[in-house]
């Protein structure tokens, strides 16, 4: 059998041990279902909505449990939204593992020296406060070597960087988030590197602050 499903809401019976309650139970290995949307949950018990042999594939959709990383398709990425898990398109990726991220700072929290993390699209991104109650929101790089290469996209937020911090950014823009009260980049005595293809806009405050530490800026405008 050939599946696909693009919308709708499957629940499995309360109190239906079959299958362990899933919503979706596939058994034969070479049926091909494909989930485009809707929500799945099981509400028989813990086991999962979906019961999944290899035809399987998950292009998107939400889900009450979750264990089903060897089905999704690849260039998506699932992350926990309140009580459910989505699947959505990955927004970054890291060229040198080729893992793909649903934010910016997953990725840039498990990148290693080396590693380059690339856009893929366009992004916004808040971040959270270095300082609580400051206004100032941030996508934090501490104590690590941090490559980006903006893959000519926009991303619409802002950096902060501790001491122990490098970043090297190139090759599109970066304009900081209307409302939020702070620069571009934010350095707090770490090392900047700016490449000669980067835009950069602050609707708010400066474009590029450092507070110790080193910028380098090989062109570029600001």
């Amino acid at each position: 059998a050939n599946v696909t499903i693009h919308g709708g809401t499957f629940i499995s019976n309360e109190g239906n041990s079959a299958a362990g309650g899933n919503a979706v139970m596939i058994q034969d290995a070479a049926s091909t279902v494909n989930i485009y949307g809707g929500d799945f949950s099981n509400a028989s018990g813990p086991e999962g909505s979906l019961c999944a042999a290899a035809g399987l594939k998950i292009y998107g959709g939400s889900f009450d449990t979750w264990n089903y990383d060897n089905y999704l398709a690849e260039g998506k990425v699932v992350s926990k939204n309140e009580e459910r898990y989505v699947v959505a398109d990955a927004v970054v990726i890291n060229t040198k593992t080729n893992k793909h991220y649903g934010t910016l700072q997953a990725a840039i929290d498990e990148a290693k020296a080396g590693e380059t993390i690339k856009l893929l699209g366009d992004i916004a991104e808040k971040g959270t406060e270095v300082e609580a109650g400051s206004g100032e929101f941030f996508v934090q790089i501490l104590d690590k070597e941090v490559t980006i290469d903006l893959g000519g996209h926009t991303f619409t937020g802002s950096f902060y960087l501790n001491s122990g911090a490098k970043l090297s950014i190139d090759n599109g823009s970066i304009v900081s988030l209307e409302g939020n009260a702070s620069s571009c980049i934010e350095s707090v005595g770490g090392s900047i590197v700016l490449g000669d293809k980067l835009n950069a806009h602050s609707n708010i405050r400066h474009t590029i602050r450092v507070k110790g530490g080193t910028a380098v800026i090989n062109g570029g405008t600001y």
